[in-house]
C-alpha cells in the first residue's frame, strides 16, 4: 500500500473531505503507475501533514533513467510543470486552473480514488493539453551521460513530468523509448521514511525496435571457363523467409544472373539453388544481404546442354507423276487366200 493509500485507507472519501487536517499524502505515489514510481517518494508509512509544509524551501527534482541492466540513458529531454501548490486541497497554481478543473483534478483527489490506473490516465490528459497549450515548464533539460537530469531551486508543489521519446538507430533497427508522464510530489518521503525536499523519480519505460528496411540481392557466379557456351539458359532460385519458402525466382543473362529485393521486417532470408538436374557443384557464400551462388564445373566433366527446340516443318508433298502415255496398236490387213487349181 502506497503512502497516499495509507493516508486514506478506511475511509478515502470523508479524510479527503477533510481537508483541514492537512493530510493528504505528497509522496503521490500520486501518481504513478507501475511504468513511472519515484523510487524514493514511498519510503515512509505516514501522510505528509501539508500545513507544515515550508513552501519557501529550495527544492529539487532528479530523474534518473537507466536500463535493466543499469546502462545510463543519456539524451532524454525532461520538463517538470507545477501544477498544484503544497497546500490543504492541493489547489491549482495560476494558469492550471481551468485545466485541472475539467480534468477532474479536485474530484480524483477528494474523492479518494487511489488506484494508479486513475492518477496514470490522469497524468496522460494532463501532459497532452500543457504540452500543446504553449506553457512554460518550471524546470526542463536532458538527461546527462549519467543518465540523470536535475532541476534545482524548485518551489514545493505537485509536478507533472514529461519525458519525450528518445529515438535512435541501433544495429538492429531505429529504438524507440517511451516514457509515461508522472505527478511527483516535493515534499515526499524517502526510503528512510523521512520528508525530503530534494526528490528522485526513477520512471520506467517502453522499448521497441522497428527494423530498418534492408535490400538483398542473389547473384549467381560461375566457373566454367571454356565451357559457358554450355551454361544452362537459366537457373531456380527458392528464397526462404525465417524457414518458410516466401519466393522463387529465375535467374539468367537476362538479369545479369541476379536479383534484388528489400524487406523490413526483421526476418532471416536463406536462398538456394535448385538442384534438380544440375550439373555442377554449388557453393553458397553471404557477403552482408548479398547471397552468392556459385556453380562450378569439375574437369573432366562436360554438362549435357539443354537441347534447343527444332521447329517443326511440314514437309512438301511429293507430285505425283503423269500416267505414261498410251502407245497405239497398230492393226495389220488380214491375209488375202488365192484359190489353187488342182489338175
Amino acid at each position: 500500500m502506497t503512502i497516499l493509500q495509507r493516508a486514506t485507507h478506511g475511509a478515502a472519501s470523508r479524510f479527503a473531505r477533510l481537508s483541514a487536517l492537512g493530510l493528504l499524502a505528497l509522496a503521490l505515489v500520486l501518481a504513478l503507475a507501475p511504468l513511472t514510481a519515484p523510487a524514493h517518494a514511498d519510503g515512509g508509512n505516514a501522510a505528509i501533514d501539508l500545513g507544515q509544509v515550508d513552501e519557501t524551501r529550495d527544492s529539487s527534482l532528479t530523474v534518473e533513467l537507466h536500463r535493466a541492466n543499469g546502462e545510463a540513458i543519456e539524451g532524454v529531454q525532461a520538463s517538470a510543470y507545477r501544477i498544484a501548490q503544497a497546500k490543504r486541497g492541493l489547489p491549482a497554481v495560476p494558469g492550471y486552473a481551468t485545466l485541472l478543473e475539467r480534468t477532474a483534478w479536485a474530484d480524483t483527489v477528494g474523492t479518494g480514488d487511489l488506484t494508479q490506473g486513475t492518477w496514470a490516465t490522469l497524468a496522460r490528459t494532463l501532459a497532452d493539453y500543457v504540452t500543446t497549450s504553449g506553457k512554460s515548464a518550471d524546470a526542463a533539460g536532458a538527461t546527462d551521460q549519467a543518465g540523470t537530469f536535475r532541476a534545482e531551486h524548485l518551489t514545493p508543489g505537485v509536478y507533472l513530468v514529461v519525458l519525450n521519446d528518445r529515438v535512435r538507430e541501433t544495429a538492429r533497427g531505429t529504438e524507440t523509448l517511451t516514457f509515461t508522464p508522472a505527478i511527483v510530489s516535493i515534499p515526499a518521503r524517502n526510503t528512510e521514511g523521512q520528508i525530503t525536499y530534494d526528490v528522485v523519480v526513477k520512471p520506467k519505460f517502453n522499448a521497441t525496435t522497428k527494423p530498418r528496411p534492408r535490400d538483398y540481392r542473389v547473384v549467381k557466379h560461375w566457373s566454367d571457363r571454356g565451357a559457358e557456351q554450355q551454361r544452362p539458359a537459366s537457373i531456380t532460385v527458392d528464397l526462404f523467409k525465417n524457414g518458410v519458402r516466401a519466393e522463387t525466382v529465375t535467374l539468367s543473362s537476362a538479369n545479369n544472373w541476379s536479383y534484388a529485393w528489400s524487406d523490413e521486417s526483421g526476418a532471416e532470408w536463406t536462398a538456394v539453388e535448385q538442384l534438380d538436374g544440375l550439373a555442377y557443384t554449388v557453393t553458397n557464400t553471404r557477403e552482408g544481404a548479398t547471397f552468392i551462388i556459385m556453380n562450378t564445373l569439375t574437369p573432366g566433366e562436360t554438362p549435357t546442354p539443354t537441347p534447343e527446340p527444332t521447329p517443326s516443318t511440314t514437309p512438301e508433298p511429293t507430285p505425283t507423276p503423269p500416267p505414261p502415255p498410251r502407245r497405239k496398236r497398230r492393226r495389220c490387213p488380214a491375209p488375202v487366200l488365192t484359190p489353187t487349181a488342182t489338175g
